[in-house]
């Protein structure tokens, strides 16, 4: 009974801070000024094609649909606002929240607000905010294919691999992270199902670049590319200290190295967060990083 009494006020608890941070971002969307890159976007939105030169389309659906309900600076980011609540809501259930009381979600929160960059993006709109939402679909989608490979849960992992593409390229490095930690995967029928499915989902925007003579490869694996300096590999940690916040990122670390991998999915996590870092690292061999992109 006190269980269950705390597991209800841990819900209320999580209800009541979730509608605060959309409050919170939804008045730092209206007020705070736009960027060139948001301006940039908007203009796709009003323009909907099925791919941009350096983008795939998500970032201007975005806009587009906030474009139908408002103007000015919500205009292009209520979408956005409104889809970080939804990523928030995904990445508690991804966690087996079996201890669900107020000290857990009040953790959860703070741990959310710390990272400085993903609390930008609940309201500044970028294609990194619908790959969060998808990516964050994604891994509940596979925890749950792990548990059960029925029909449902083959078909949500097919959208979210297909939303993530569509959001943006480096979302391939998802997948393939994950099968990395699990190559069992590659035997099983109903995820070739999902990835075949993503495939087709995606069909238009490939056309599109093969039309268009592939701009967006053109321009990341070669008209990125630069020469390689050491101060692109130097400052790569201390930017990526600055994204995730020094605290939050040192007890990732921590929890890393202390604790061991409990299960498939865990190691799924595991192979993503040391997989980015190393990658990207690896990547300021070819011209500066953005500090954004491993978030």
């Amino acid at each position: 009974m006190l269980n269950r009494k705390r597991e209800l006020s841990g819900k209320k608890t999580f209800l009541i801070l979730l509608v605060l941070w959309f409050v919170i971002n939804l008045l730092q969307a209206v007020f705070t000024g736009m960027s060139s890159d948001e301006a940039y976007y908007s203009l796709w939105g009003k323009h909907l094609d099925w791919g941009y030169f350096d983008h795939p389309p998500m970032v201007a659906i975005f806009c587009y649909l906030s474009s139908l309900f408002f103007n000015g600076n919500i205009g292009v980011r209520f979408f956005t606002v409104l889809i970080q609540i939804c990523t928030l809501s995904l990445i508690w259930r991804i966690i087996d929240d079996k201890k669900a009381d107020r000290n857990n979600v009040h953790l959860f929160f703070i741990l959310a607000a710390s990272l400085i960059m993903f609390a930008a993006l609940g309201f500044t709109t970028t294609p990194d905010s619908p790959l969060l939402f998808f990516t964050a679909l994604f891994l509940l989608s596979y925890k749950r294919f792990l548990r059960d490979e029925n029909f449902l849960n083959s078909l949500l992992l097919c959208l979210s691999m297909a939303g993530m593409v569509y959001s943006k390229y480096q979302s391939s490095l998802v997948v393939l992270f994950v099968i990395l930690s699990n190559l069992r995967l590659l035997l099983k029928s109903k995820f070739w199902l999902a990835g075949f499915g993503a495939l087709l989902l995606l069909s238009p925007h490939f056309y599109w670049q093969y039309s268009n003579n592939f701009p967006s490869l053109q321009y990341h694996l070669v008209d990125r590319s630069n020469q390689f300096q050491l101060k692109y590999f130097l400052e790569y940690l201390p930017n990526q200290l600055a994204v995730f916040n020094p605290f939050t990122l040192g007890l990732v670390v921590y929890v890393l190295i202390r604790y061991k991998i409990k299960d498939v999915f865990e190691r799924g996590l595991y192979f993503l967060i040391t997989g980015f870092i190393v990658f990207f690292w690896a990547m300021a061999y070819r011209g500066h990083v953005e500090p954004h992109w491993t978030v």
